[in-house]
Parts: structure tokens; C-alpha cells; sequence
């Protein structure tokens, strides 16, 4: 369920359930979660590795192994990345990064943002990088990704600034990191797309951290 609703899952005796979350760093503006439909359900038949990595999540929940924890954190990220996978290469994708990445023109262009999003990535530089007009490349990211191309920068920019506030950035060296000139026009920025401001959101992660909230992607 990517968008973390209210569930209620109901199994037979013999079949064991396991249950994680996974948080993508920015609620509500993902760019990978926005692109899911409302429920995903992957046939372990039909992904071979999710197979095998249910095995193993079973096993090592019945461990009592040092380091189970962070075993059980790494294969519920491994297991995520690849129910994305699917989602790419059936199609479930509707919008968003994945089903830019499916587009091969487009994935170039956002491939470059994901790598680099403290560029400034001109209209004119990402239309070359997908070997297309200026108009006609704009029109079509905003019609695959479901955001302009100037929207989902900032949104990768977010995500990295997350990763580094994580690890104890401070907000001017984090600012400069993602491409912004000051750390004010930074802050405004994160609030916009975050919701809350850097220095609120860097306490809260800290605490959820602390109590070992969650595998993160």
C-alpha cells in the first residue's frame, strides 16, 4: 500500500504474514510513490527474486542472530526495490519517476537529475539530454511524470537534503549541496515541498531514528 492506508490484512492459519514500512523520505511527494496505484500485489511466481527474498526474511526472522535487525532493514529495502521493478516493467507505474524511467527519451533527463539535482538543470540542457525540443520535451515530462521538470528538481533535491540533514548536515553546508545560494532560500524551499522547515524535520528524523523506526529507500 504506497500511500500508508488504513488496512486490514486476513490470512489462513498456515500461511505466514509479514508485515514492514518503508519510508521514501518526503510524504506525499515521492517521486517514486506517487507514481503507484493505490495497492500493489506482486504473484511471487511472476518475480522469481521477491520469492527468494521472502524465504530469507523468514529465516532470519526466526534467527536470534546478532545484527537481525539490520539483516531483516537491508532485505525489506532489496525486497521494495524490486516490487518496483515489477511495477516498471509491467506497467503498473502511472505517472511519476518509474514511469519516466520507463520512457527512454525521458529516463536520460531524469537520470541526470537524480545524479546531479544541485544542478540547475536549464529546460534547454535536459531537452538535449533526451534529444528533443524544448516544447515538446516539457509537454511530454509533465504529461509522463505528472509534475513539470523544474517541480520534480526540487523534489530530488529534498530527498538528497533529507540524506544529509540525516547524517548531521548543517543547513548552510546542506544548502549548498542541493544547488541553493543561501540557506533561507533553501529553507523556504524545503518547507514548500516538505511541508515543515529543515531544522523541525531534521529533529523529528532524529527521534524516529532513534527508535529504529523503519527501513528507509
Amino acid at each position: 500500500f504506497p500511500d500508508a492506508r488504513s488496512h486490514r490484512l486476513v490470512t489462513d492459519s498456515d500461511v505466514e504474514l509479514v508485515c514492514a514500512t518503508v519510508r521514501f523520505g518526503i510524504a506525499g511527494a515521492s517521486p517514486v510513490v506517487g507514481a503507484l496505484p493505490s495497492r500493489v500485489i506482486v504473484p511471487l511466481r511472476e518475480a522469481p527474486l521477491l520469492a527468494a527474498l521472502s524465504e530469507l526474511t523468514s529465516v532470519e526472522m526466526q534467527s536470534d542472530l546478532p545484527g537481525r535487525q539490520a539483516a531483516l532493514n537491508r532485505l525489506c529495502e532489496l525486497a521494495v526495490v524490486t516490487v518496483l521493478r515489477f511495477c516498471l516493467d509491467t506497467g503498473l507505474a502511472s505517472g511519476g519517476a518509474l514511469a519516466g524511467l520507463a520512457d527512454v527519451r525521458l529516463a536520460k533527463a531524469l537520470e541526470a537529475m537524480h545524479r546531479e539535482p544541485e544542478r540547475g538543470w536549464p529546460l534547454e540542457a535536459l531537452a538535449c539530454l533526451a534529444g528533443m525540443s524544448r516544447a515538446r520535451f516539457a509537454s511530454r515530462f509533465r504529461e509522463v511524470v505528472h509534475a513539470t521538470p523544474g517541480e520534480h528538481l526540487a523534489t530530488c533535491r529534498m530527498v538528497k537534503a533529507q540524506q544529509l540533514l540525516r547524517q548531521g548536515g548543517r543547513l548552510k553546508g546542506v544548502a549548498e549541496a542541493v544547488g541553493y545560494a543561501s540557506a533561507s532560500a533553501f529553507t523556504r524551499a524545503f518547507t514548500r515541498v516538505v511541508g515543515i522547515g529543515p531544522a523541525i524535520w531534521a529533529s523529528v528524523a532524529g527521534q524516529a531514528e532513534e527508535r529504529g523506526e523503519g527501513a528507509r529507500i
